[in-house]
């Protein structure tokens, strides 16, 4: 087992994966799994979650407005992905659909913590008309836009972190501590309104060199692994 596990390394550096030897991916399109996800809210029941679509959808219809923060959080299992992550990490996630209060600010956010108590967040909201930015206690590299969807990306080279939308970076800062905790939110200001809201989550993958793999990646890495040495072996 232990020379399984190295040799599946090895396959999995020369397949291209590089330094991120270890992806966990989930579409949503199964559901939300308790083992890797947990959902919480600020308010009880003020959002609903659906992923009868094939992805993950969080909405809240009209409602009374609130003077407080109000946010549904979907937060990873790091233990069942291996844990915190040093060094080097991807994380991205997929948005479409987003449906912005009409009466105050609205977030869709890809969040990264750190062990070190720092924060690093993907942004897009109508807080200075629909943009993107990085949000680390402080607005980073606004950028107007007119999208409803959205590939979200934070990414750490070194000790370089970066943010970008759709490929296109949105601010680079610098952090060498390991990621604790992931999260995707969906959130309003104080003062919203109390308007409708929604948002559409699908593709969600973290890459880093400790990362586990679901078991599906998993699997497929060691058919791929096994399928190799065969050939090897015939060769």
């Amino acid at each position: 087992m232990i020379k399984l596990r190295i040799a599946l390394g090895t396959f999995m550096v020369s397949a291209g994966l590089g330094s991120y030897a270890g992806t966990f991916s989930d579409s949503f399109a199964s559901g939300l799994d308790s083992n890797y996800w947990t959902v919480t809210q600020t308010t009880a029941n003020r959002y609903s979650v659906d992923t009868s679509g094939g992805n993950l959808k969080l909405y809240k219809g009209s409602s009374a407005g609130s003077g407080s923060l109000q946010g549904i959080y979907l937060t990873l299992n790091m233990a069942a992905i291996g844990g915190s992550v040093s060094g080097d990490f991807v994380q991205e996630v997929s948005f479409d659909h987003a449906q912005l209060s009409t009466l105050g600010v609205t977030q869709v956010e890809l969040h990264a913590n750190f062990a070190d108590s720092s924060i690093f967040f993907d942004v897009y909201d109508n807080s200075s008309g629909k943009n993107f930015h990085v949000w680390d206690g402080g607005i980073h590299g606004l950028v107007g836009t007119s999208l409803t969807a959205a590939t979200l990306k934070i990414a750490r080279v070194g000790s370089t972190i970066s943010g970008y939308y759709n490929g296109n970076l949105i601010y680079a800062g610098s952090n060498t501590s390991a990621l604790s905790a992931v999260r995707l939110a969906f959130q309003t200001q104080p003062n919203e309104g109390g308007a409708a809201q929604s948002v559409n989550f699908s593709n969600f993958s973290i890459s880093g060199s400790s990362v586990v793999p679901e078991p599906a990646t998993m699997a497929a890495l060691t058919v791929g692994f096994l399928a190799s040495v065969v050939r090897r072996r015939r060769a």
